[in-house]
Order: C-alpha cells, then sequence, then structure tokens
C-alpha cells in the first residue's frame, strides 16, 4: 500500500507535464511531452499508469472546454449545455487518448519498450488519432531538427530503450533520460524558421461567422482581404486564415477584376472557403489569381462541432485520406487545415509525399482567449523543424 501511495506522485506530475508541454510559452519547453511515455509506462500498476496519461491529455487540453463552450453558444443554446458540452468534449478525448497506455501497461520490462511503441501508434492513427493530439513524438522537431523520419525513429528507440530497462538500473535510466534532456536542450533553445520568401501569411480580426455571413458582410469582409491581396508583390503567394473567404462560388464575382490582376503579375491569393451542397458542407483551400480553384477540402474537420455523422445535412465532409498533398507550380504543397494541425496522422501521411511547403491555414475566433492557437501554431511549426520544411501560419481572431 505504502508503494502505491507513493507512485502517485506521476498523476499530478504528468498533469503538469501536459499542461507545461503543450501551454507554456516558450516552444522548446514541448520537450516535456516526450517524459510523458516513460513516466506512463514505468509506473508500477495498471491503474496509475491510465491516471497519469489521463491527467497528461487533460493538462495539455486544458483550455478545451472553456473554449468548446464559447464554439457551441452560436450552435446549442446557452448556458450549463454549453459548458457540459465542453467539459464532456475534453473528458471524452483524454479518455480515448489514456485508453491504450492503460490497456498496454505492463509490469515486464522487457516487454515495456514494445508496448509504449504501439501504445504511441494507436494513439496517433484512427480512430483514436481521429483526437490524436498531445502526441509526445512531436516534440521530436525540436531537439531533432532535419532528421525527418529517421529523427522519429531514432526518438522512439531511445524511449522504447528507457522504459525496457529493468527496475533494478532505475537509477541508471533516470540519469540517461537526464542527460539526454541535456543534451538536447541548447538544440531546441535555438528557435530557427525555415524560410519561404516568396510567401507570407496574414492574420485577421474578423471575429465570428467568417464562412456563414450574409451578403452584405461577406462583401465587407472581402473588400479587407482584396487590401491585403493589393500589397501583394508580383511572383509572390498570400496565405489567408480558414473559412475566411466565404462561400466559395458566392464570392467568386467579387473577386474577379482583383483575380485577372493577380493573375497578370503571376500571384496567387490562398484562402479558407466553404462549398455547401444539399447534404452539408465542404471546409476548403482555394487559389484566387494565377492558380485559381479549390486546392485541398479538409481531410478531419473538427468532431462534433463541425463533423456530426448524425447530422448529414448540417456536417462538414471529411475527406480521410484525400488529397494530402497539391502542387502550386512547381512547388508541393502540405496543407493543413486548422484541427488537422493538432492531429498526427494527417501530417505524417502529407509527409510521405514529401512537400515544400506547408500551410497552416486555421480560425481561432472562439479560443483566442485561450492557448490553443497558440498549441496549433507549436506543433504544426515542430513538425516543419523536423522535415526541414517552411510553415506558412495564418489565422482568424
Amino acid at each position: 500500500m505504502n508503494l502505491r501511495l507513493q507512485s502517485l506522485w506521476r498523476i499530478p506530475t504528468g498533469l503538469a507535464v501536459g499542461y507545461l508541454a503543450w501551454n507554456g510559452t516558450h516552444p522548446a519547453i514541448l520537450m516535456l511531452a516526450l517524459v510523458m511515455p516513460l513516466l506512463v509506462m514505468k509506473s508500477p500498476n495498471r491503474a496509475t499508469a491510465g491516471l497519469t496519461a489521463l491527467a497528461y491529455y487533460l493538462g495539455s487540453a486544458w483550455d478545451l472546454p472553456h473554449g468548446a463552450a464559447v464554439f457551441f453558444g452560436n450552435n446549442l443554446g446557452t448556458g450549463l449545455l454549453n459548458t457540459a458540452s465542453g467539459y464532456a468534449l475534453w473528458i471524452g478525448a483524454s479518455l480515448a487518448l489514456s485508453l491504450p497506455w492503460w490497456a498496454l501497461w505492463t509490469s515486464q520490462h522487457q516487454w515495456r519498450g514494445l508496448r509504449l511503441l504501439l501504445a504511441l501508434i494507436l494513439v496517433a492513427l484512427p480512430p483514436i488519432g481521429i483526437v490524436g493530439w498531445a502526441w509526445p513524438l512531436t516534440a521530436t522537431g525540436l531537439v531533432l531538427p532535419g532528421f525527418g523520419w529517421l529523427g522519429l525513429g531514432l526518438m522512439a528507440f531511445w524511449l522504447v530503450f528507457l522504459a525496457s530497462m529493468p527496475a533494478s538500473k532505475q537509477a541508471m535510466s533516470v540519469l540517461l533520460a537526464a542527460l539526454s534532456f541535456l543534451i538536447f536542450l541548447p538544440v531546441a533553445l535555438v528557435q530557427r524558421h525555415d524560410p519561404a520568401p516568396l510567401w507570407k501569411g496574414q492574420d485577421t480580426q474578423l471575429g465570428w461567422g467568417s464562412g456563414s455571413l450574409y451578403w452584405v458582410e461577406m462583401y465587407g469582409h472581402t473588400q479587407m482581404l482584396k487590401s491585403y491581396a493589393q500589397r501583394l508583390a508580383p511572383h509572390h503567394a498570400l496565405l489567408l486564415p480558414e473559412t475566411v473567404g466565404g462561400e466559395w462560388q458566392s464570392i467568386l464575382p467579387l473577386w474577379r477584376y482583383e483575380s485577372a490582376r493577380l493573375k497578370a503579375q503571376h500571384s496567387t491569393v490562398l484562402m479558407g472557403v466553404r462549398q455547401t451542397y444539399p447534404q452539408g458542407y465542404d471546409n476548403c483551400l482555394a487559389a484566387i489569381g494565377q492558380h485559381q480553384g479549390i486546392k485541398y477540402c479538409q481531410r478531419v474537420p473538427v468532431p462534433v462541432s463541425m463533423w456530426q455523422p448524425w447530422d448529414q445535412s448540417t456536417s462538414a465532409h471529411p475527406h480521410w485520406f484525400s488529397h494530402p498533398v497539391f502542387k502550386l507550380g512547381n512547388q508541393t504543397i502540405a496543407p493543413l487545415i486548422c484541427y488537422e494541425q493538432l492531429l498526427v496522422w494527417p501530417v505524417l501521411q502529407s509527409f510521405l509525399h514529401h512537400p515544400d511547403l506547408i500551410l497552416a491555414p486555421g480560425n481561432s475566433w472562439w479560443s483566442r482567449q485561450t492557448h490553443l492557437p497558440q498549441i496549433q501554431i507549436k506543433a504544426v511549426h515542430a513538425w516543419g523543424r523536423l522535415f526541414g520544411v517552411p510553415v506558412i501560419t495564418a489565422m482568424n481572431y
């Protein structure tokens, strides 16, 4: 009983690691996420392992209940229903993510490393991976920049090795983990982003309603977006946030003359738009100017708020494994719209195609008073750093 009580420190530590790694202000603090698999798998019993994993995921998405309540304020009414919906999403997703860690925990050290690896895979891939945020190996980009797939493999091997060490070598495993942290820390503290000189991302402050406005409001939004496009130099490209363009077919006439001007100077504006159908809609990235047209539709819309399989009439269509990259001139682009930036498998699927650039538009009007936009940006920059690929972001607040 004493031993069990002594091991309970892992649970609040898991909460602190999850919160600090993903909500901390400095990008380098994401390194702490690499501690999570060891903290969980080296627990003395299954219950502690499961609760530690649960605490980590609850900490990583600490602001989700507040953000969800703001979002659902415009969809489900007000008051207790909004709060309950936010907490249900937060706890439900965290339970789903902690389940593999609980199920795969073992007291046999020789199997612990392989089970750790399997847990990492299960929380990264569908179906659990549909809510697979706060993946510990995302932090690999901070400590092994430019190593790509090899870096992921090396970090996974290192965690497997440390987890497999027997209890008799506990002090040695702690020492090795601490030494590796000290070695990697100077690398993580150097924040260098690969340049993309012909690209620019533009944040906006358009608030709620982007993508679902009345005609007069959309006309005003379009005029503001045009003002950004008019500053674009020849042969350059501009990224605007998710959904700010509005309904694709409706806005095309508003962009006709600006599109012709952009095409004449070999420039392109990419922005988030909606394509609405009799049953549901697509959340897309469209180009105006030289490469005009729909370029990408979101593979993973946000569950519950956008993807609603119980109501196809209002649901965003998931495109799952379709079109992980698209071509823009001679560049291969990896698009990650908003929620996809938090996940693992859409990112890795895109990197199978060796992209030259990551485009990461988002719409954070509902979470602008939380850490959630910062978490998205932190994650996508870590992936870009790992694979040595420039990242262009554009957020609406």
